[in-house]
């Protein structure tokens, strides 16, 4: 099913199956590879990294300016801030190295890859206690692109080159999203009186119709409820709010939750990243530096107000809705997390392509859901013909994003009701 970018991706908006709906002709050269209905055409991610000489530190945990010779007299201490390829002089904070350009004349903030390592563990614990001379961490430093052999530590000419780009693809999020399901306690609900019956009905139903086209009631088919509720609010102060109202509702002393997902509305912006860290990169931008993190910030933010219909959304009026919770696969022989940005931006585009030819027969929304739910991702799709769903999501498990890659949880699907069908529904 559609699962990553376009309100999905699960990105990583990643984990969501494209199931693009009616996105493929709405706000068109705008990415976002979570809906299946729009994407952007590039999905290169060429970046190539050249080779440095480095000079050796001698001490370990020693850090010196790039391109330049050790100073024997004065080592730099972990933690000590220099600035690469600007004139030497004293400043508060820490030192300036006057050869610290790099053989093409260009220079690298050495603020960012001092902090950078500083912050991440190059000194180690402390030789004696308090006061000992900190060791650097060779694992930290491999990972960063420094070279360590035994106790001397190797640095690139230009750091910005060898620091890895980071692997997470940026997302932007919208509404926060409740769904609930419930059974009803018919039991209960038949014992009642007919003057309490007509009370909650009345009272439920007020409530409902309040809440617009912001909230929904679906009739669910199957074992798994009677009926579900779902919430989209602009955040998640509102969508307790709503939560609370429901709860506080005579006839939810006559239903019985069966189970709920809090989730964000998510749009996973896989190709705009590999642009955006593929250009940062070249122009030797050291990741998650300030200017770093301005460029993204910017990046994030023209992305946000061109996608604001998408991340805000009201509950689409299409008869049927299927929702349902999804992973991607981390084991140890398949692990979605591992594979590198520009292969999983790859595949997330062509799995896209796939919804886009349902375009206009279904409606998807992509809600990310890690650190709130069970799941990474919730899908939620919208449609007239119930059909569609098993179409789309059967042709989308044989593409490698879903047949590989992809976990799915339980389906709750159900035709869409309002709030005066209850009425009839718990007529008894």
């Amino acid at each position: 099913m559609p699962e990553d970018e376009a309100n999905s991706e699960p990105g990583e908006s990643e984990g969501a199956e494209f199931a693009a709906a009616d996105l493929a002709t709405e706000n068109k050269g705008i990415e976002q590879e979570h809906d299946a209905g729009v994407g952007e055409e590039d999905d290169s991610f060429e970046g190539g990294r050249d080779e440095f000489e480095t000079p050796e530190i001698e001490e370990a945990g020693e850090v010196v300016a790039i391109g330049a010779e050790p100073d024997e007299d004065e080592p730099v201490a972990c933690g000590e801030l220099v600035t690469f390829g600007e004139e030497g002089h004293e400043e508060e904070g820490g030192k300036r190295n006057e050869n610290a350009e790099g053989e093409d004349g260009s220079g690298v903030h050495g603020r960012d890859l001092v902090g950078l390592l500083d912050e991440d563990g190059l000194g180690g614990e402390a030789e004696g206690g308090q006061g000992g001379e900190k060791t650097a961490n060779p694992d930290f430093l491999s990972r960063v692109g420094l070279r360590w052999d035994n106790q001397t530590m190797s640095v690139p000419s230009t750091p910005a080159a060898h620091l890895a780009a980071p692997q997470v693809p940026l997302t932007l999020e919208g509404a926060a999203l409740l769904h609930q399901m419930f059974q009803v306690n018919w039991g209960a609900w038949k014992m009642a009186s007919e003057e309490e019956r007509k009370h909650c009905l009345d009272e439920a139903v007020a409530a409902l119709s309040a809440m617009g086209e912001h909230s929904a009631l679906v009739s669910l088919f199957g074992h798994k409820g009677d009926f579900m509720l779902i919430h989209f609010r602009p955040d998640f102060v509102q969508l307790s709010e709503a939560e609370w109202t429901i709860r506080k509702l005579g006839l939810w002393e006559f239903c019985e939750p069966t189970t709920s997902y809090v989730s964000v509305v998510e749009l996973g912006l896989y190709e705009s990243t590999g642009k955006i860290y593929n250009d940062l990169m070249g122009r030797g931008i050291v990741p998650h530096s300030e200017e770093w993190n301005k460029e993204v910030q910017a990046t994030i933010e023209r992305q946000r107000t061109a996608m604001a219909p998408r991340l805000f959304p009201q509950v689409p009026g299409a008869q049927y809705v299927c929702f349902y919770p999804m992973d991607r696969k981390r084991g140890e022989d398949k692990n979605w997390y591992s594979l590198p940005l520009e292969e999983r931006a790859r595949m997330m585009h062509e799995h896209g392509m796939i919804g886009r030819r349902y375009a206009g027969e279904v409606r998807q929304i992509i809600s990310g859901s890690i650190g709130f739910d069970d799941w990474e991702w919730g899908v939620d799709l919208f449609a007239e013909d119930p059909l569609v769903f098993k179409k789309l999501i059967y042709e989308m498990r044989f593409d490698p994003v879903s047949a590989i890659y992809a976990q799915f949880g339980a389906f709750y699907v159900g035709l869409r009701k309002q709030p005066e069908d209850l009425r009839s529904y718990l007529s008894v």
